[in-house]
């Protein structure tokens, strides 16, 4: 956010046409950022975690997870899902 404040304050930048992109770890924060503000007018997401219940199954390092939620998805689900939806979303 910082340096998309930065960058609001360019002459050669329109602030109301600023998009942002990620892929991997900065897909599941482009994710996160267009579910916590409506800042930026496009967002594009690749390679992303959208699930982190069937990341920590399906990848070669969710497993490891459980050290930063406290547990794993079947120990700590609330957790898990609080951190993969978005804030308008019931689950």
């Amino acid at each position: 956010m910082a340096a998309a404040d930065y960058l609001e304050h360019q002459k050669f930048v329109d602030p109301k046409r600023i998009g942002v992109t990620g892929g991997s770890y900065g897909g599941y924060m482009t994710n996160w950022i267009i579910g916590h503000t409506n800042r930026f007018r496009a967002a594009i997401t690749e390679r992303s975690v959208v699930d982190l219940k069937s990341f920590n199954g399906s990848s070669d390092i969710g497993y490891a997870l459980n050290r930063e939620f406290n547990g794993f998805p079947w120990s700590n689900k609330e957790n898990y899902e609080k951190c993969s939806r978005s804030p308008t979303s019931r689950m």
